[in-house]
């Protein structure tokens, strides 16, 4: 299993390789967010979703941010700022 965010302490893998989410660093920052005890043994943070076999490896580009970029610099132009 490859190394993410999570898998550090006081997070933990079962004996038969399950994930337990004890603390949220995905969401929670550097001292980790606690996750509920009930979402503990599910490997999933309850606060932001965060899963073991969701780990997002890039950014994925959005289609309209070049659309928005240049109207942001035309509404600029215009308006000032």
């Amino acid at each position: 299993m490859g190394k993410h965010v999570n898998d550090r302490s006081p997070n933990f893998h079962g004996d038969d390789g399950r994930f337990f989410l004890v603390r949220c660093f995905a969401c929670g920052g550097e001292h980790g967010k606690e996750n509920w005890s009930g979402a503990v043994a599910t490997g999933c943070c309850a606060w932001c979703g965060w899963s073991p076999e969701i780990v997002p490896h890039e950014r994925v580009p959005d289609p309209d941010e070049a659309a928005r970029r240049r109207r942001d610099k035309q509404l600029r132009q215009v308006f000032g700022g």
